[in-house]
């Protein structure tokens, strides 16, 4: 069985895959039925039966985004890792906003607080182990990327 992730754009980072490579996983980042949401890229293709909104399971991580980002730099993708850096910037800047923190993860349809997205089974702002606030890795890949522009 086979499972599309975010996690399957990663090879691009290490420039592992030929062009043509490239170019087929780029088509599958750059369809909004499976990871070019709102807020790209989910961990879990949005085509997934296995896609909700708990941890791994769907939401977006900006570190893993990042990392997607400059795979996409190393084969010249830079029109589309622009708007990935784009989009992923403006989450982070509206939930900080609306919630006063960096979060660890954001809901990829961008509708749901990071505080009522779920965490390993249950919601994360509901007894257990809360969502995380003030994310070093989110607050750094926002610096990153406002340093690059």
């Amino acid at each position: 069985m086979m499972l599309k992730s975010g996690a399957c754009f990663l090879p691009m980072m290490a420039q592992i895959p030929d062009h043509g490579q490239a170019l087929r996983l780029v088509d599958h980042l750059t369809d909004p039925e499976e990871f070019w949401l709102p807020v790209p890229v989910p961990t879990v293709a949005a085509d997934e039966p296995q896609f909700s909104d708990d941890m791994w399971r769907g939401p977006t991580w900006m570190n893993i985004n990042y990392l997607i980002w400059e795979g996409l730099r190393n084969y010249g993708f830079d029109n589309i890792a622009d708007e990935l850096r784009r989009r992923s910037m403006a989450a982070i800047a509206k939930w900080y906003y609306e919630g006063e923190a960096v979060f660890e993860y954001y809901d990829p349809y961008d509708r749901t607080h990071p505080f009522e997205l779920h965490r390993k089974g249950g919601r994360a702002g509901v007894g257990g182990i809360g969502v995380i606030r003030d994310y070093g890795w989110t607050a750094a890949m926002y610096i990153a990327w406002a340093r690059s522009e």
